[in-house]
């Protein structure tokens, strides 16, 4: 029998599933090993990020790599690469 003190009280969390919708802009720009999230967060602030034509003002912000057209400081990111 398992002792109670030991037990791993700590819930499991699963990865969710992908969204239907796209994944994170932070962790699209992340992914390309462009910049971190943390950065992608103060890129939005300073209201350098735009997502097909619109600036990104709050988080977060879904976007579709390769359908998207994500843009920082005026220069086309292609999300569809790997790091």
């Amino acid at each position: 029998m398992e002792d109670p003190r030991f037990r791993d009280t700590r819930q499991r969390r699963d990865a969710p599933p992908p969204d239907e919708d796209g994944i994170r802009l932070e962790k699209a720009l992340a992914l390309q090993g462009l910049t971190s999230r943390r950065d992608v967060e103060r890129l939005v602030r300073e209201g350098r990020i735009r997502v097909n034509g619109k600036a990104v003002r709050e988080l977060p912000c879904m976007v579709r790599p390769g359908k998207d057209l994500i843009e920082v400081d005026g220069e086309e990111i292609d999300a569809t690469k790997g790091p």
